[in-house]
Order: C-alpha cells, then sequence, then structure tokens
C-alpha cells in the first residue's frame, strides 16, 4: 500500500521549521511535562488560518474531544480506506462526519483547542486511526514528497510559458508569496489533477 498526500494541509508551511518539539517522536509535553510519543507533527500559524484536506477521502471524525482537552476540536479524514490523516485544535471545522472531501479542500481553521498552548495544527498520519490507535507515523517525508510535486507542476506551466528554468526555480525559492495559476490551465497542456493543486504553490507575483 502506498501511502501519498497530495496536498499541503497549510497553504504556506515551512517544513524546515518543523524540529525539536514540533517534530514526530519522544517528548516531554507541554502540558503535562511527562514524556509521552508526539504522534504527528505541530504547525505553528495565526489563529484563524485555514485548513485543508492533505488527500481525496471521507471524513470519518468531525467533533470536539468529550472532554475539551486532548486533541480538542479535531477531523480524521479516511483516504482510500487505507490510511488517516488527523487534523487537531481548530477552531472552527467546515465538515463533518459522512462528507466526501477533495485535496486541497478547506475543512477547518486553526485554533487551541484542547491541550494546546498556543495556535496551531496537529497534524499526524496513521493506519486505520479507530482500529489502531498505535498506528502513527511521522508525516513530515510525506509533506516533503507532496511540496516537492507540487513545485514541479509549477515548473512545468511556468517552463511552458517562458522557456526560462532559472527564474522558475528562483521563484520557487520565495516563500512567502502566491499566484493562482488556474487561468492559464485554458491555455496549456494541464490535467485535471494539476489545475486542482494550483491554488496552494507557492510562487512569487
Amino acid at each position: 500500500m502506498a501511502i501519498k498526500l497530495t496536498a499541503l494541509p497549510i497553504k504556506n508551511m515551512n517544513l524546515t521549521e518543523i524540529t525539536g518539539d514540533s517534530a514526530f517522536g519522544a517528548r516531554i509535553h507541554p502540558i503535562t511535562k511527562t514524556m509521552l510519543i508526539h504522534e504527528g507533527i505541530d504547525i505553528s500559524q495565526p489563529m484563524g488560518t485555514p485548513i485543508y484536506a492533505a488527500a481525496d477521502g471521507k471524513v470519518i471524525v468531525s467533533k470536539m474531544q468529550n472532554d475539551k482537552k486532548g486533541y480538542g476540536n479535531y477531523i480524521v479524514i479516511r483516504h482510500n480506506d487505507e490510511f488517516d490523516t488527523l487534523y487537531a485544535h481548530q477552531s472552527t471545522r467546515t465538515v463533518k462526519a459522512g462528507d466526501l472531501v477533495k485535496a486541497g479542500a478547506l475543512i477547518g481553521y486553526v485554533g487551541s483547542t484542547g491541550d494546546s498552548t498556543g495556535p496551531h495544527l496537529h497534524f499526524g498520519v496513521c493506519m486505520k486511526f479507530l482500529a489502531n490507535p498505535r498506528g502513527w507515523m511521522d508525516p513530515l517525508p510525506l509533506l516533503r514528497i507532496c511540496k516537492e510535486e507540487l513545485d514541479e507542476v509549477v515548473r512545468k506551466i511556468i517552463v511552458e510559458i517562458n522557456g526560462n528554468l532559472k527564474e522558475v526555480n528562483s521563484i520557487l525559492k520565495n516563500d512567502t508569496n502566491y499566484v493562482l495559476l488556474r487561468d492559464l490551465s485554458d491555455i496549456i497542456d494541464v490535467s485535471y489533477d494539476e489545475r486542482r493543486k494550483m491554488p496552494i504553490i507557492k510562487s512569487k507575483c
């Protein structure tokens, strides 16, 4: 079984900043002060930052944790009946259990609900969340692959437009701005899947 993410859960996330206590693995819990396995990654973002589905799937959980602790407001999406993604500590959820979502679809907003010391998204990847609560894996390598593939879509589009690969590489190094390229898909050869990814790719414009 291949686990593949096709969209980033936060559009402007900087993967190089996910280190230390924000990374997957053993750490001292910031609230309980006990050693625990951090079963995902923490992506610090301003309150209200949009959160997006990381792949096509079906929402199997969308709720506030019963004790209003732990994950707080959280969503779990099942993908191809093979693996799940978790989006925790949200301020607001925009989907409900049973909804079908596409990669890149808005599913909620960053918050600080549950056991949280500040606004962030806790993002996890798991083998069947409800059946195997210990089947977590580090999502960072999957996100790196996803970002590289999305960047390659931009390279293809811009190279077809102006043929200047040097300029494209310079654009992709900029981590602050975005360009919406969907309108260009009508005049160049871009597949539906590539067109759907365009709004979440970093660029300078």
